[in-house]
Parts: C-alpha cells; sequence; structure tokens
C-alpha cells in the first residue's frame, strides 16, 4: 500500500482488492480510536455514523454487533440516508460470510425496512441493487439454515423411530412372557 499527493488529491492505491478507501464526510475528528471510544460509552448512533463514515468493513462490523439488541431500532433510526445503501452492503456482505447471529442481523434488516421506508420508497430506483442484494443474501441464508435444520431432523426422526422399534419389540418380547409365566402358575394352583 502506498499514497500520493498531486494536484487532484490523495490517491491510495493497494493490492488488497477489499481495500477501497471512500470515506463520506470525513474529518480529523473520525478515527477508529474514536469509534472505539464511543462504543465504550454506549453512544451507538454515533460510532455506527463514524464506522460508516471511514468505511472500513471490520469497524462497521464491530459496531453493529456490539450494540445490544433493545438499541437496533434508534441506531437504525440515526442512520443518515446518505449512508444507507452502504450500510445495506455491508449487512448483506456479513450475511454472505455465514454469520452465526443471523436473527439479529435479520432483526438490523427489518428495522433498516421499517425506519426508512418512505426514502427507499421515494428513492426506489437508487436503492434498488442493495434491497435485491439484501433479498438474496437473507433467501440464501434462511434457506441454507432451514434446510439443514429439515435435515438435522430428518436424521433425529429416522433415530428415534429406529429406537423406538427396538423398545416396542423388547416390551412386547416383555409384556408377553409374564402372561405364559402367569398362566402356568395359575394352572397349578
Amino acid at each position: 500500500e502506498w499514497a500520493c499527493v498531486s494536484s487532484e488529491g490523495l490517491h491510495l492505491y493497494s493490492l488488497d482488492e477489499d481495500f477501497i478507501f471512500d470515506p463520506i464526510n470525513l474529518s480529523e475528528d473520525v478515527t477508529p480510536s474514536t469509534v472505539q471510544s464511543h462504543l465504550q460509552s454506549e453512544q451507538y448512533s454515533s460510532a455506527l455514523r463514524m464506522s460508516l463514515q471511514l468505511n472500513e468493513f471490520h469497524l462497521v462490523k464491530t459496531v453493529l454487533e456490539a450494540t445490544p439488541y433493545d438499541s437496533v431500532l434508534h441506531v437504525v433510526r440515526s442512520i443518515h440516508h446518505t449512508h444507507l445503501e452502504r450500510f445495506l452492503h455491508y449487512l448483506v456482505k456479513i450475511l454472505e460470510m455465514g454469520t452465526p447471529h443471523l436473527e439479529f442481523y435479520l432483526d438490523w434488516c427489518l428495522e433498516v425496512c421499517k425506519q426508512h421506508a418512505v426514502v427507499l420508497q421515494k428513492h426506489r430506483s437508487r436503492y434498488m441493487r442493495a434491497m435485491r442484494s439484501v433479498h438474496k443474501a437473507v433467501s440464501a441464508r434462511c434457506t441454507d439454515v432451514v434446510g439443514r435444520k429439515v435435515e438435522e431432523n430428518g436424521f433425529i426422526l429416522e433415530f428415534l423411530e429406529m429406537e423406538a422399534g427396538k423398545y416396542l419389540d423388547k416390551k412386547s418380547y416383555f409384556d408377553s412372557s409374564p402372561a405364559v409365566v402367569s398362566n402356568d402358575v395359575a394352572m397349578e394352583t
């Protein structure tokens, strides 16, 4: 990685294809350490706003996962429409990576749709690609999770059926044996 300054501005070059330096409204106060300090002081909205401004995936993911479930609604409300498309793409990337916090991220998606419905509807063409990506990621992830659970439940049902069959075979054997013995005992008396 290296950078140079020219009359056209700052140029950053990197071999890392995931590294895209495209900050929005960046100032000297917006740094990763400031984001961390806002997280520690439980200012989740400003921490998310700053992490979106820095456009660093791992920082955004850290903020999202540090945000308590009860605060998601308030944090989503604070997302400005200039950051909304970028935020949706981060949600898609996290869902596609296969996060174990599926329900948590689905709640983020739901709250974005509920809280920003007017903006999403009004600027439909601007957000269409992002919303399709969200739909695709959520559908794929849910299909994957539900498919795995169906398969696991199938194996469990097969196992229970086999065990129930063994149990019923043993029970019928033991149930018939005492009846024969009791008939023999009854005949002798």
